[in-house]
């Protein structure tokens, strides 16, 4: 699958952004399975560039709870105010695959369509399940 094959959902969560002695706070505008752009605090991105790696935490507003969990990926590209990340795909986490599908199925993602998206996934990262979903 191609970037564009993961479907991106609009929704308002915080992000923290580190890439080595740098962090910054942001929002994420949307996100994907693959990815997301992410809205930073800061006016300036003072230090962080195109292919750098970083670490990410998200927090997901549940209710009255918070949940937080991480992801690792890399800067595609920096724009006015926000940068574009890819995640990682074979640093992440199943659990944290799993909340990200959750996320996206409750932004309007069709159930069947996450399920194809998170095994392109878990393919690339060799677990070998394409043929799982009809």
């Amino acid at each position: 699958m191609t970037k564009r094959d993961f479907t991106r959902i609009t929704l308002a969560m915080k992000a923290k952004i580190t890439a080595g002695d740098i962090s910054i706070g942001g929002l994420v505008k949307n996100i994907s399975l693959n990815g997301a752009f992410i809205n930073l605090i800061q006016i300036q991105n003072d230090g962080l560039k195109a292919g750098q790696e970083v670490d990410l935490v998200l927090t997901l507003m549940d209710g009255s709870s918070n949940v937080d969990f991480r992801l690792w990926g890399k800067i595609l590209r920096l724009q006015a105010g926000g940068i574009a990340v890819k995640f990682a795909s074979r640093k992440m986490e199943i659990g944290s695959l799993l909340l990200l599908r959750r996320i996206v199925v409750g932004g309007g993602v069709p159930l069947k369509q996450a399920h194809q998206e998170c095994l392109a996934i878990l393919n690339t990262v060799g677990f070998g399940l394409e043929d799982q979903v009809e």
